[in-house]
């Protein structure tokens, strides 16, 4: 059997993907992920306002409007803390499907590694430059960082890693309790430290995303790029066991197989919905002065530590709510037709393929709409009108992505990453010197066992012996 390690090879894959069917929920689900983070970054960041109102934290509430209470309490349910969180899911899904991609090229152990490590080195790059140069509260930069983590293990067992998630996600739930009662009990004494700290110093006047000059924009990405390389691990931790979650999803395919793992979706679905409705329903109605401050001090910390197991949940939402369509679609294929998708489905679905140029597309819109050296638009209104920006601004973002899925263009800032990952030629469609044998399903471990001689045992499914580097 020939090696295509080319152009050709990289035609051939194409070819072969265009053929199969593709599943829409992790293009859905990173489509509306999009619309949450800009929600959340709206009212946190790119316009958040510069007068001390009510509920500023989420957006403020201008005039005591009711529009902007409702607002702040389903952003805080359904919102903040949710968008991020459920993206790191689908990126951990991502890694997931690429080291699959990489088992059925055989790529051995090392080279997978190297492949990984190239691609989500540079989604951290961009990320950093991202950071630096327009919006300080990027996510690229760590969950690139992550990404080569992860790219690590994929030598690791199901098994192992499910553990290393569960330890980790314990350890941080129990933090965020503990933590949060207390803060029940010292509230009083840390906010007036925090107050007194806080009120001149360069980051409380810049983060708001309103900083008055480039130069103070500058500054203030370089700080948090500093930031989070110094506490790297101490942001990243709470993010690992949701991304892990979704790298062994992507082994057992199971947005593919939504079917065979309702009862594992349903389970996450619900804890999203405890979240929702135990931590995010509380907040914000302490954010619009119904409970305390100190019920919002505690519940704010327990939303941002355990907000984030949220995401598999949220992707499980998406995947239960399209599967209706997927059969359609899978049918159809099986029959050679195309069914009908819903407009605004393959509209999102085109966001959802072009998912860093959105991202990125929206932060340069904001920067363009709010910084006061640019337009300086929106500040100092209520969040009603702050999410109203954000929706429209994701609609620029939805109507850009659905023009290039019409002229058949990816996002150019795919297309630039994966030039860089892969190079000019590609992947290889079959490693060279890469074992000939028949693809294991896609539920099976992304390494059979690889080795020199002349037999080669087949892999047992859940169970990893990594191939020998060549």
């Amino acid at each position: 059997m020939s090696v295509l390690p080319t152009q050709q090879g990289a035609k051939s894959v194409a070819s072969q993907s265009a053929s199969a069917t593709r599943l829409i929920a992790p293009d859905f689900a990173r489509g509306l992920t999009l619309l949450g983070i800009a929600m959340a970054n709206v009212t946190t960041a790119w316009l958040s306002p510069r007068a001390p109102l009510p509920g500023a934290s989420s957006g403020g509430i201008l005039n005591n409007s009711v529009w902007d209470k409702v607002t702040i309490v389903l952003e805080n349910m359904f919102v903040h803390v949710r968008g991020l969180p459920m993206f790191a899911t689908l990126m951990g899904y991502g890694v997931g499907m690429i080291a699959m991609s990489l088992y059925r090229k055989q790529y051995p152990i090392g080279k997978a590694r190297g492949v990984l490590a190239r691609r989500y080195g540079f989604l951290a790059l961009f990320g950093a430059l991202h950071m630096v140069f327009i919006f300080f509260g990027d996510i690229m930069f760590l969950y690139g960082c992550v990404g080569i983590l992860l790219g690590l293990m994929i030598g690791v067992s199901d098994k192992i890693m499910l553990w290393i998630a569960g330890g980790v996600a314990a350890f941080w739930v129990i933090f965020a309790v503990v933590g949060a009662m207390l803060v029940m009990i010292f509230s009083d004494s840390i906010a007036n430290i925090s107050n007194k700290n806080s009120q001149n110093s360069f980051f409380s006047q810049t983060q708001s995303g309103i900083a008055n000059t480039y130069p103070e924009v500058l500054q203030t990405g370089a700080l948090a790029l500093v930031a989070q390389a110094i506490i790297f691990f101490l942001v990243v931790a709470p993010l690992i066991p949701v991304m892990i979650l979704g790298f062994v999803a992507a082994r057992h395919n199971v947005l593919g197989r939504v079917e065979e793992f309702k009862k594992q979706l349903l389970i996450a679905a619900f804890v999203s919905g405890f979240i929702i409705i135990g931590i995010g329903m509380p907040l914000g109605f302490s954010d619009i002065g119904v409970f305390s401050n100190k019920v919002n001090s505690s519940f704010t910390l327990m939303n941002t530590m355990i907000g984030i197991y949220s995401g598999p949940g949220f992707v499980a939402m998406a995947a239960l709510a399209t599967l209706p369509l997927q059969r359609r679609i899978n049918t159809g294929s099986q029959q050679g037709e195309t069914p009908k998708i819903p407009l605004f489905v393959r509209m999102i679905c085109a966001l959802g393929k072009r998912s860093m140029t959105g991202y990125l597309l929206q932060s340069i819109v904001f920067f363009i709409i709010t910084a006061p050296f640019m337009l300086n638009y929106g500040h100092d209104r209520g969040a009603f009108f702050s999410t109203i920006i954000a929706i429209g601004v994701w609609l620029v973002t939805l109507f850009a992505a659905w023009i290039m899925e019409l002229l058949g263009k990816p996002g150019p800032f795919e297309a630039v990453h994966r030039r860089l990952s892969y190079g000019k030629n590609g992947l290889y469609s079959q490693y060279p010197g890469g074992l000939i044998a028949p693809m294991q399903p896609l539920h099976v471990q992304p390494y059979a066992p690889h080795h020199d001689g002349p037999s080669t045992p087949a892999p047992r499914p859940g169970h990893f012996q990594p191939p020998v580097d060549r």
